[in-house]
């Protein structure tokens, strides 16, 4: 990673600490590490799995309220 100062001249080539650079560029090298980050995902990659959480918890909310139905104590109608 390279610090750069505002002017965009190199300062440090392995800064001590990010906080004390105005700006930061990766390398090459970083950046097809990051690339290979499971968090580094698309819009319709993180769409699919957000659709995939909600319909998993529908099924879940489904199956729990067909269970509290049919465990519910019958009633007697009265006359």
């Amino acid at each position: 990673m390279l610090c750069l100062s505002a002017d965009l001249q190199a300062i440090q080539s392995e800064p001590a600490s990010v906080a004390e650079c105005p700006y930061v560029v990766f390398t090459g090298a970083e950046a097809v590490s990051m690339a290979n980050s499971p968090w580094n995902l698309s819009i319709s990659e993180a769409a699919q799995i957000g659709g995939v959480i909600w319909l998993v918890w529908g099924a879940a909310w489904g199956l729990r309220t067909l269970a509290n139905f049919l465990n519910s104590p019958d009633k007697e109608p009265e006359a």
